[in-house]
């Protein structure tokens, strides 16, 4: 070791801090982290433990700091909400001479001496943050390294020395109301500390009763508060702060979710290392000497002296949590205790805003209305969020209000805020911005040797990529995958789980038939964006999932907002996403809403639809992905850049058309971008999506010249003309407009579809029988995407033809489809399994020769028996069957084994999903008019 020396501010800019984030310093700091958490795994506070002569020294001297505390009363200083100046006066006795007692060499003192003053906060602007909790932490990395202190005393330094620390700065705290200076992870905790939780939660792994979700338990928190650092410090945070974690801790209420303390250490560990050693704003206060080293680049002349703030982390005036002004926790204490609360609407929630902002956002009349709409639809549960930017504010500064109503789950758990929904197609535009991440990624134009752009073609990126048109083929680029002019229909029914991922299903498109040639037509497509989300594997290795969560929900502070079913689910805030069991307008059966439960994706199987469909997220995570859209891709809190302007402005671009025609006088054409919709509502420019999963129907929207963005889930799969109503009715409100009964209107349209689901030519009287036997047209036939099909004739009702379809209809689901289907059991009825994302049955009911109407039926009844949801209740068990009333056109066509044609299955009847007008298709036989085509295997 060197000559000792008083250590000094070094680090000034990123470069710096990029050097500082490699060096042995860094990592030093970071294993004795690891050392001391790993020493308190399932330890009490009360818990015996090693203690040698120095620890006895370290508690010495931290018994002298609170009794100086104790004899410096604060100042009268009413007129300031946080920095008593007595504080300096504290400061000013935290003498070298303290160290004099400490088993160190006498010319170690300075340097050691310097960590423990600045280990209590700083003078000049009497705050405290994670920075100064960190001084702490290297004051004991030198005195061990000084031989002060021994491996043995590990476990006493977190639950003797650190947890006295603790207290001292608690008192401290309150004493003389340190501004909190903690990094922006630090806010979403206490305010101030992060150590006390990541320790805290190691002392509480492996614990056999206790879940991380007991923080919500006041009597839990009590009772463990004695004996757990992390429980101590939520008691502390109840005791100051009157309203909800939720508001006033948001991080603490999203780890809540969290299944395991395992889990919630290991997330601890990550998160300080970004949110503590990778911030600028506390790495520039970190002390080097001769014991922590740093041996990097210096700064460049000019640069600031390193003791003031760097940029973005502000201290003039109340900082900022989560869009609430925080001062000192314990003067906002004092004023939030005055304040009244306000209402999330469906949930009483104590709000902490602008108490000048007048809260009609949502207004009684809005929430009035929500209500009567639900009940009016028989719907089961909505989450709202709506947000808007106060430009007035010199501070970015949000106004946010949510409101959540009826159910979320089958136990009659209500909505909340935090209720997690299947977000769907609102999925694309996190896709579509991620792209755009991957083109301004310099790393990965130097491995190419270009630059990846929009216009990038698709095949020279992906090797796996072919359509079955050859210029669509070498054309497309990664603009029209984006926006819908790839000339290829929906093929939604050919997603399934596949062994080989993403990557296969691509290489499965070339068997696709187009509907229309390249830039053609707009024509919705999941299957490109599922394509897309192939990028990073193949750029950076990297799974889409965790680049998303690393760029994106991260940055953000998204923090329950996943990909992954089963986190979700393990979570407990996953709504249910309800259907209308055995629902078919044709034959007048209006249906039973049902909750589906499991979610229809299980884990696993939700890789490839993650792309175009796949997120999970609440309305509380979605508004700041909102607000951060509206602020041009900056944090709506701390205004750093999280997603570059550009990119925001380019994907909210329209390249198609979506709908040339209005809808309503109201509303203007529709362009499309790059996962979202443009167009004007009453003048207004919106930006929006829609969204829709099994069960769930979303809108995300925003106002980008109006500052206003609007959150609506529904778990209805036929809420989206509540969620409609809804937006409009707040867009008119928040605009001054006079409303509109758009309730009305949806109301007619839905009575309409019903009207026309019903108009269908009725089946011949004396129909022509198929040109083959009924037990000629079983057997396997396939197709190169979407896979193999083998009907079964059913010969009479609950009886196959073949002992094979004898054994398929000894399952539940299709002998209730038979049930289901027209009351003349003479129309003879194929029943095909077809288990898919989105079927789980095929019925093929014949119509005229050859002709047959086909409905693709879903059902969870395997899951629910193999995952012990069944109710056991005979036929029905509790499950959803959905999709009678979905109707196609299948062709039965005869083969020529002259000219070795098979025979097969021609589907039609826009199975395949196009959008718009496009050509008919050509050909003499039913073969070459096919949508979709399954030939004799």
């Amino acid at each position: 070791m060197s000559e000792f020396r008083a250590p000094t501010k070094v680090i000034l800019t990123p470069t710096q801090l990029e050097y500082f984030q490699t060096s042995q310093t860094h990592n030093d700091v970071l294993t004795y982290i690891g050392v001391l958490n790993e020493a308190v795994v399932s330890v009490k506070l009360s818990g015996e433990c090693s203690q040698s002569d120095g620890v006895t020294a370290i508690l010495t001297v931290l018994d002298t700091v609170e009794n100086t505390a104790q004899n410096i009363p604060p100042v009268e200083n009413a007129a300031s909400r946080f920095g008593n100046p007595a504080f300096r006066t504290f400061y000013d006795r935290m003498a070298l001479t303290l160290h004099e007692s400490l088993p160190i060499p006498a010319e170690a003192r300075e340097e050691v001496a310097a960590y423990f003053i600045e280990s209590w906060g700083n003078r000049t602007r009497i705050d405290y943050g994670s920075g100064m909790e960190l001084n702490f932490l290297c004051w004991l990395m030198c005195l061990e390294r000084l031989g002060a202190l021994q491996a043995s005393d590990h476990t006493a330094l977190v639950i003797r020395v650190f947890w006295r620390y603790l207290r001292i700065m608690r008192t401290l705290q309150s004493t003389y109301w340190l501004e909190p200076a903690g990094s922006h992870g630090v806010w979403g905790l206490d305010d101030y500390h992060f150590l006390p939780f990541l320790f805290g939660s190691a002392q509480l792994r492996g614990h056999k009763y206790i879940r991380p979700k007991a923080i919500h338990d006041a009597e839990v928190v009590e009772e463990y508060s004695k004996e757990y650092i992390y429980f101590a410090c939520i008691q502390f945070i109840n005791s100051i702060k009157s309203a909800s974690l939720r508001w006033h801790s948001p991080m603490l209420d999203d780890i809540s979710a969290v299944k395991t303390w395992d889990k919630v250490n290991s997330g601890m560990v990550k998160m300080y290392t970004a949110e503590v050693l990778g911030k600028l704003p506390v790495i520039q206060h970190f002390l080097f000497g001769s014991i922590l080293e740093y041996g990097g680049p210096l700064a460049p002349a000019g640069e600031p002296d390193g003791h003031g703030h760097g940029p973005g982390h502000k201290h003039e005036g109340w900082g900022d949590c989560c869009g609430i002004p925080v001062p000192s926790a314990f003067a906002a204490a004092n004023q939030e205790r005055k304040s009244a609360s306000a209402v999330v609407h469906g949930l009483q929630i104590p709000l902490q805003l602008d108490t000048q902002y007048p809260h009609k956002l949502i207004s009684a009349e809005l929430d009035a209305f929500v209500k009567n709409e639900l009940t009016r639809w028989n719907s089961s549960g909505l989450a709202v969020a709506v947000v808007r930017q106060d430009l007035t504010s010199p501070e970015p500064k949000w106004h946010i209000e949510f409101g959540s109503y009826g159910t979320a789950q089958a136990d009659g758990a209500p909505v909340t805020p935090d209720t997690q929904f299947a977000i769907a197609s609102n999925s694309k535009l996190f896709l579509a911005i991620s792209v755009g991440l991957l083109l301004n990624n310099a790393s990965i134009a130097k491995e190419r040797g270009e630059q990846l752009r929009w216009d990038t073609k698709i095949h020279a990126v992906l090797p796996e990529w072919e359509l079955m048109d050859e210029t669509a083929s070498k054309g497309t680029t990664i603009q029209d995958m984006l926006s819908h002019r790839t000339g290829l229909p929906r093929h939604d029914y050919s997603g399934m789980p596949r062994k080989g991922g993403v990557s296969e299903m691509i290489s499965t498109m070339k068997y696709l038939r187009p509907s229309a040639e390249l830039r053609e037509q707009y024509q919705y497509n999941n299957l490109m964006f599922e394509t897309l989300s192939h990028l990073p594997p193949t750029l950076l290795n990297q799974s889409f999932e965790s680049y998303i969560a690393e760029h994106i929900f991260m940055p953000l502070g998204m923090a329950t907002s996943t990909y992954s079913v089963a986190e979700a689910e393990a979570g407990g805030n996953l709504a249910h996403g309800y259907q209308w069991h055995m629902q078919d307008y044709l034959y007048g059966r209006n249906g039973t809403l049902r909750p589906t439960v499991p979610y229809f994706q299980r884990p696993g199987e939700e890789n490839i639809w993650a792309g175009a469909a796949g997120i999970l997220a609440s309305a509380r995570d979605l508004s700041l992905w909102v607000a951060t859209l509206l602020n041009k891709g900056r944090h709506p809190h701390t205004n750093e850049t999280i997603i570059p302007k550009q990119v925001v402005d380019h994907v909210a671009t329209g390249v198609s058309v979506a709908a040339g025609k209005a809808a309503y006088p109201e509303l203007s054409p529709k362009v499309y971008g790059c996962g979202q919709d443009i167009y004007s509502y009453r003048g207004h420019v919106i930006i929006e999506h829609g969204g829709s999963n099994p069960g769930f129907k979303t809108q995300v929207a925003r106002f980008p010249n109006d500052n206003l963005a609007i959150v609506a889930l529904s778990n209805d799969e036929n809420g989206g003309h509540i969620m409609e109503s809804v937006k409009w009715r707040i867009a008119d409100q928040a605009f001054g407009l006079e409303k509109i009964d758009w309730a009305k209107r949806y109301g007619d349209e839905f009575l309409e579809r019903i009207a026309k689901n019903q108009k269908v030519t009725p089946r011949p009287a004396d129909p022509r029988k198929p040109s083959a036997s009924w037990n000629a047209m079983q057997g396997t036939f396939g197709h190169g995407a979407y896979g193999n099909i083998s009907p079964c004739f059913v010969a009479s009702r609950g009886t196959g033809s073949t002992p094979a379809c004898t054994e398929v209809l000894k399952d539940s689901v299709p002998r209730r489809i038979l049930a289901a289907s027209p009351p003349n059991a003479s129309v003879p009825t194929f029943i095909v399994p077809f288990k898919r994302t989105f079927s789980t049955y095929l019925r093929f009911m014949h119509f005229d020769a050859n002709v047959f109407n086909v409905s693709y039926v879903w059902s969870n009844a395997d899951v629910r028996r193999k995952e012990g949801f069944a109710l056991g209740t005979g036929e029905d068990d509790g499950d959803v069957i959905v999709g009678l009333d979905d109707r196609y056109v299948v062709e039965w066509v005869d083969g020529d084994a002259n000219k070795g044609v098979a025979d097969g299955w021609a589907f039609s009847g826009d199975f395949w999903g196009k959008a718009g007008e496009v050509r008919p298709l050509e050909g003499e036989t039913a073969r070459e008019r096919a949508e979709v085509w399954f030939g004799r295997v």
